[in-house]
């Protein structure tokens, strides 16, 4: 398989770069739903009495049972860490530690985030897979 990707070289060179940004671009988009960081950044963006309406669709259980101040300081983090890694790719000399950065998720994930959050709500918000509860009739 990798010797027929080299001798397809040639022709692979031929596709013009903007199709291939498209390319990515359609799939990273496609992908979004259903990414838990995802939802948890539109339920930010969602006005406070709009909020009601995430639970009459289907939703992740963890809108029902994390209260709101803990999802928004779990996302805060997220997002400060994911700026931090996308800041770094940007400085040449310091790009090569990204890799590093992925790997001190771990240990934050074990040893400082359980000073800041619940047992219990760090198994809801940072889940493998999150179940989805059904939604609710209102």
């Amino acid at each position: 398989m990798v010797g027929s990707c080299v001798a397809a070289m040639p022709f692979i060179k031929m596709i013009p770069t903007s199709v291939l940004w498209g390319y990515f671009a359609f799939m990273a988009i496609e992908s979004l739903p259903g990414n838990q960081f995802w939802e948890r950044i539109l339920l930010l963006l969602t006005a406070p009495s709009r909020r009601y309406k995430v639970l009459e669709q289907s939703h992740a259980s963890f809108v029902e049972t994390v209260p709101f101040k803990i999802i928004v300081l779990f996302t805060v983090f997220q997002t400060c860490y994911l700026l931090v890694c996308f800041g770094i790719t940007w400085i040449p000399i310091a790009g090569v530690l990204f890799p590093l950065l992925i790997m001190l998720l771990v240990p934050a994930r074990q040893y400082v985030l359980p000073k800041f959050f619940k047992g219990v709500h760090l198994q809801e918000l940072d889940a493998a897979e999150y179940e989805e509860a059904t939604g609710l009739p209102y």
